[in-house]
């Protein structure tokens, strides 16, 4: 910057979130806030011409996501507790700066205030916070990285999957009404006008749409007690007006079911779930052989997976069908019936444009593998 130059900068207001842009129109820094004050992220372009996005989760940790000229992703890395400090202490910086500016008007210094407030100490204790709720950064299918967990459950109940670790340690537990209270309340008092960035309510953990279908009925009851949520009957269209007068409503029920306790639920029993407001379930299916399933140790087998998805297609749920990428690479053979038979079983359910197919690389896990 010359020297005695002000800074130039804007701050863009949104429904939901703030940016704070520095040199305009072109912007070399960009820097972006929930309602809160709490940081999202920041884009910055060197002097070289080198862009950089990063994006920082609940639980302070921050990645960094390099694009291509096509704006395709290259890589993303963690970035060390070191460089995610000094990123922040950058950040932080430019927003005391620029509050220093007596032109900027009292509505946008309110809210740069309010970031100030949530600096670099004050993310760190939220962190300790938001594990405190949570043990552990839920896992959420990528459409769903906008929406409210809600942990019915918590952990899963197989937890023997040799690709899957990330409840290792964790013994699966259902939640009573009064955990479950507890819970959504610490929920709503760490987000607070964070709420306005979640689009939707995920019920947690791994598998908390096999509960009983009148015990889970009550605890989506319960969230309605809680959190704004949309009528489960509206149109798409209308979802979209109704968000817009409720800026802290949440649209929908989400989560995950397995194959196997799929098929434990009778077509009444989904039909009462889409009319209480469940919008999508996420089948980890793994994959169309069996062979292959047996040989990661998944509990369910293809026609368990066919029938769940068959049943939620009947009474209006869509699905999210999640496939295993790169198994069985040592065994050329069963990967290509692994990769023939999975095509076969997707091309043969009944799926709809609201449904969606997730491929997920496969990461055997080590401490399970070596035993």
């Amino acid at each position: 910057m010359e020297p005695n130059r002000p800074m130039q900068y804007s701050v863009n207001v949104k429904q939901s979130s703030f940016a704070v842009g520095l040199n305009p129109p072109d912007y070399d820094t960009i820097l972006s806030f929930d309602l809160a004050g709490r940081m999202i992220g920041a884009y910055v372009r060197d002097a070289s011409g080198h862009e950089a996005n990063y994006r920082r989760g609940y639980d302070n940790r921050v990645i960094r996501l390099i694009k291509d000229s096509l704006l395709h992703n290259k890589y993303i890395e963690e970035l060390t507790d070191a460089d995610r400090d000094a990123l922040l202490a950058h950040c932080f910086a430019i927003v005391d700066e620029i509050l220093r500016d007596d032109r900027l008007p009292p509505p946008q210094a309110a809210l740069l205030r309010r970031a100030a407030e949530n600096g670099p100490p004050a993310l760190a204790a939220q962190r300790e916070r938001f594990l405190g709720i949570y043990g552990a950064v839920p896992i959420l299918p990528p459409d769903q990285y906008r929406a409210l967990v809600l942990q019915a459950t918590r952990g899963c109940p197989f937890n023997d999957c040799d690709f899957c670790s990330f409840y290792r340690g964790c013994e699966f537990h259902v939640n009573t009404a009064a955990e479950f209270d507890e819970h959504m309340e610490a929920v709503r008092r760490f987000f607070g006008e964070s709420l306005r960035l979640r689009q939707s309510v995920f019920l947690g953990d791994a598998n908390a749409v096999l509960l009983p279908t009148a015990r889970l009925l009550e605890r989506m009851e319960q969230v309605r007690r809680k959190f704004d949520m949309a009528p489960p009957d509206l149109s798409v269209r209308d979802e979209v007006g109704w968000r817009r007068e409720h800026p802290y409503g949440l649209i929908g029920f989400y989560g995950f079911l397995d194959g196997l306790s799929g098929t434990r639920k009778t077509l009444a029993d989904y039909r009462s779930l889409a009319a209480a407001g469940l919008k999508r379930v996420y089948i980890g299916a793994e994959s169309g052989c069996d062979e292959v399933l047996e040989r990661v140790n998944k509990p369910c087998r293809r026609a368990d997976v066919v029938e769940t998805v068959q049943l939620c297609r009947q009474a209006g749920i869509a699905v999210g069908l999640i496939l295993l990428a790169g198994v069985c690479e040592d065994d050329p053979a069963l990967a290509a019936r692994h990769l023939d038979e999975s095509c076969a079983m997707v091309n043969a359910l009944p799926l709809g444009p609201l449904d969606i197919v997730y491929l997920s690389p496969f990461v055997r896990d080590r401490a399970r593998a070596s035993r």
